[in-house]
């Protein structure tokens, strides 16, 4: 039962959760539940444990944010830089090492148990190094408000999860296998299946939007999803052996390399998770570590176009959407445009990793010669990074998922570009997909801006409501969105000749592999 009053609040009685009081949004369309736990953490480096227990014996204010997981200091300015030169409103939270597993639960102010709504699960991005539910950008009340707009209601959920070494480390020596952050997702995953139902959705119509782990669950976790600029491909998981290779980097960052072991296993569990974050290098690689209880083995393109192989393409899962920006390589500028030596770190690259006879034609069409400007060479360097760090597996993975299983996988391409002033205007740079989907830049943008924003929300709304992407087979056709607000279906092949020129892609008769090395020496080199 749901009641209202005057403070733009809203009750909710949550037979297994108890009551819950929710924050109204301005036009009353949407509830908002926050801080809602969801997991325990017992102790640093543990597993999660599902919330049992009621929010409250009494009634449980749920209309503030709740603690943020632990990161590097600037998460937050450094994401919003990525869109440009703007700003949304955000009051930061407080951040906890053992209270920030919470979600966020966003609902149309008239749903109720019986509504038995679909049900969108946003997983936030950020390397596995950044990022939160209460971020402003990733608020999911206008996106809810859309659907009832068009009258395909939604409930949207959006949930912390463990971040960077408390979240990724794994270390013999510490005793920990890592995955804890995707632990965690799955966690959440579980909740959802529990709770949803009481807040007015289905738990059997659940759709995942964003980045997860989700696809390595045994257990039915979500019936639809829809990958953005984010698979797991593009952070290659580790052995057990490499992950200790980062951590004993951060042993010596933090100066403790020449203690006893034990006596570092006790400063690494002991000292406030603050102080250690203070003393790392804000950029870190963290990813997936293979060979542990939750991911067995690494889930590549190979394991995936086995048609005799389920690994990694789970029966419960009906449809899958992969999808990317044309500029998606952009968050790593930065990092081109500062390299001293970068054409020739760039070739290198090339010729350590493309076979010869493919060498002249990837430098040709990604204009790397020696009279090259600067300015030029950095936009081209972007682009190929963009290719086949983001789109070949966008392409790849749709197509290889699709083989040999009963999942409908479709893609699309995000090309409109970034209206904001900064370094990306005239892109379409990496989380730009986001800005327009979740329709919180809609005060910002322009008329025609907006009213694409809309558009590409609908579309999102109609897949989660179970009525289809519009285009079909991904080894056929693709959805380009963008630019100038157009929202187009091409023929993949026509896709790549729009885009490369009569010769089409230009990695056509190079292998995957070839690729993800040419894409990690790239990386590692600049």
């Amino acid at each position: 039962m749901n009641s209202t009053n005057g403070d733009k609040t809203m009750a909710l009685e949550h037979r297994s959760l108890g009551l819950i009081r929710g924050a109204l949004s301005d036009d009353i369309k949407t509830v908002q539940y926050r801080n809602i736990k969801y997991a325990d953490i017992p102790d640093r480096w543990q597993k999660p444990r599902i919330a049992r227990s009621k929010l409250s014996p009494v009634e449980y204010d749920g209309t503030v944010h709740g603690p943020i997981c632990p990161q590097p200091a600037g998460g937050w300015d450094y994401d919003m830089k990525l869109y440009g030169d703007v700003k949304l409103p955000y009051e930061p939270s407080y951040s906890s090492e053992y209270e920030c597993l919470n979600a966020v639960v966003t609902t149309p102010s008239t749903a109720s148990r019986t509504s038995a709504l679909p049900v969108m699960i946003w997983v936030h991005g950020g390397g596995f190094a950044i990022g939160s539910s209460s971020w402003p950008q990733y608020d999911l009340q206008k996106f809810v408000s859309r659907s009832v707009d068009i009258g395909h209601p939604i409930i949207g959920i959006s949930f912390n999860y463990r971040l960077g070494i408390l979240g990724f480390f794994a270390s013999d020596e510490l005793g920990t296998e890592g995955n804890l952050g995707f632990l965690d997702q799955a966690c959440a995953f579980e909740w959802v299946k529990l709770h949803i139902e009481e807040f007015g959705g289905d738990p059997a119509n659940i759709t995942v939007v964003g980045e997860s782990a989700g696809a390595t669950s045994k257990q039915p976790a979500f019936d639809r999803a829809i990958v953005m600029s984010g698979d797991a491909s593009l952070r290659n998981p580790r052995t057990p052996a490499k992950q200790h290779e980062l951590y004993w980097q951060n042993v010596q960052a933090l100066g403790l390399a020449e203690l006893s072991v034990t006596d570092r296993i006790h400063k690494m569990r002991v000292t406030p998770i603050e102080d250690l974050l203070a003393k790392l290098p804000f950029a870190q690689y963290f990813t997936a570590t293979t060979g542990g209880e939750f991911l067995p083995e690494k889930v590549d393109l190979l394991r995936l176009s086995d048609e005799s192989s389920r690994y990694g393409k789970p029966s419960w899962c009906t449809e899958v959407v992969f999808g990317s920006t044309l500029h998606d390589a952009s968050l790593f500028k930065d990092r081109i445009q500062r390299h001293p030596a970068l054409l020739d770190t760039v070739l290198r690259a090339i010729d350590q990793t493309i076979p010869e006879g493919d060498r002249d034609s990837v430098k040709d069409a990604y204009h790397l010669q020696q009279n090259t400007s600067n300015s030029t060479l950095v936009d081209s360097i972007v682009q190929l990074i963009s290719d086949i760090g983001f789109y070949l597996p966008t392409k790849e993975l749709a197509q290889a998922y699709e083989t040999g299983g009963s999942t409908s996988c479709h893609t699309y391409h995000f090309n409109q570009l970034n209206p904001f002033p900064g370094k990306y205007t005239g892109t379409a740079s990496h989380e730009l997909d986001v800005a327009y989907l979740l329709q919180n830049f809609n005060g910002v943008f322009s008329t025609m801006d907006a009213d694409f924003a809309k558009a590409v929300a609908d579309i999102w709304i109609r897949f989660i409501n179970g009525l289809g992407w519009p285009s079909g087979n991904s080894k056929v056709d693709t959805l380009v969105l963008g630019p100038e607000g157009s929202l187009e279906v091409e023929l993949v092949e026509n896709y790549d000749k729009n885009h490369y020129g009569v010769a089409g892609w230009p990695f056509k008769g190079v292998q995957w592999e070839a690729c993800l090395r040419l894409r990690e020496a790239i990386l590692l080199g600049v």
